[in-house]
């Protein structure tokens, strides 16, 4: 309740989901808007058929149905738990579709996630090799996720394993980062590889140094980059 009174109070963008409704809803709530009442009848769930129901709601402004095409990149970003939250890892998605705003692609408006999975693309593609970084051939595990010290997991051309750290951080402060990667190298016999915010290629304790822009700007040149790049910050 509180949840909702602050976007009632406040005003806000939302994404909504439904049960039995494939397509997502997007809106704006006006601020200072009314709580309303919406009555109705339970259904069959918890033998409370035919009883009164009662929901509190808010109206929404500029209405956009989403299909399950476009909003996978969006509903990839809510929250786990929770019936009204906050979603942070969507940035400003939400509000640039309800107002019809298409964005200029960058770096910087992608989210961890997405960055995470463009660095995965960039391994697998021959512009690893010009780095001088070994090819990914396959993955081991899915990508990002909650792997403690590492986002990207696979298997190499060679058959090594590679395991890969991605962060928008400065390399100046990813000592924690570089350190739990490091547990992966089990001596030389596996690639590390810390994909940041620096200047140029380098090793660091047996690990490859890799400037995450030139990276994007790599995978961006191609025909395929570009329209991934497109999709992922304008899904709609």
């Amino acid at each position: 309740m509180r949840a909702l009174a602050t976007l009632a109070d406040e005003g806000g963008y939302v994404c909504a989901e439904y049960h039995g409704q494939s397509e997502c809803v997007l809106g704006f709530v006006k601020p200072k808007s009314k709580i309303e009442l919406v009555y109705g009848h339970w259904g069959s769930v918890n033998k409370y058929q035919g009883r009164k129901a009662i929901l509190k709601s808010l109206r929404l402004s500029k209405v956009k149905s989403v299909r399950p095409g476009d909003s996978a990149a969006i509903l990839v970003g809510r929250p786990r738990q929770g019936t009204i939250m906050r979603w942070k890892q969507v940035g400003q998605m939400i509000e640039n579709i309800v107002d019809g705003r298409r964005i200029e692609p960058s770096l910087e408006l992608l989210s961890p996630a997405q960055q995470e999975i463009m660095c995965s693309e960039f391994l697998r593609s021959p512009a690893a090799q010009e780095f001088g970084l070994p090819r990914l051939e396959h993955l081991l595990l899915p990508v990002g996720r909650t792997m403690k010290g590492i986002d990207i997991c696979g298997i190499t051309e060679s058959g090594t394993r590679l395991f890969a750290q991605v962060t928008f951080r400065p390399f100046d402060q990813c000592t924690e980062k570089l350190d739990a990667l490091l547990q992966h190298r089990d001596g030389n016999l596996n690639t590390v590889i810390l994909l940041c915010d620096c200047a140029e290629t380098a090793t660091a304790k047996g690990a490859t140094i890799v400037p995450l822009r030139r990276v994007y700007e790599e995978f961006v040149r191609t025909k395929s980059g570009t329209l991934w790049l497109e999709y992922a910050v304008n899904p709609v």
